[in-house]
């Protein structure tokens, strides 16, 4: 499983919606849907996510790790 679908799977688990989690990381429901689609995220994109989340990248990928 990539990076974009632990993502996905994270925020259907965490989150009532997806737009919910795009507004709590102030990014577009659009550009969150481009992020769940792709197999690498930039590790800037994780960092300013988990900055939002009130975490650090490495908190944010090991939530995600487990969502495999």
């Amino acid at each position: 499983m990539h990076l974009g679908q632990q993502l996905r799977k994270y925020i259907e688990k965490n989150y009532s919606t997806k737009s919910d989690f795009a507004r709590a990381i102030d990014c577009s429901p659009q550009l969150l849907h481009s992020y769940m689609r792709r197999e690498n995220i930039k590790y800037s994109t994780i960092t300013r996510i988990a900055r939002k989340m009130g975490m650090e990248a490495a908190d944010l990928m090991a939530l995600l790790s487990a969502c495999e």
